[in-house]
């Protein structure tokens, strides 16, 4: 599963960031958004939602 490859590897090539240390991963037709905190080695999942208009909406505020 996606997420759990977020463990070994949460900035994989096919990322994208949204802000420093906020990225999105693209799973089939969802979307993960999640933190890296780099200090905690730690990997926060905010939201996961099918892709659409509303998803990224307030993202900011999950953080």
């Amino acid at each position: 599963m996606a997420l759990f490859r977020l463990e070994q590897d949460p900035r994989p090539p096919s990322i994208r960031a949204l802000t420093t240390n906020v990225y999105r991963l693209r799973v089939g037709r969802y979307r993960v958004i999640y933190e890296v905190d780099d200090e905690a080695q730690e990997v926060l999942v905010g939201r996961i939602e099918r892709r659409q208009e509303r998803t990224y909406r307030d993202w900011q505020e999950l953080f």
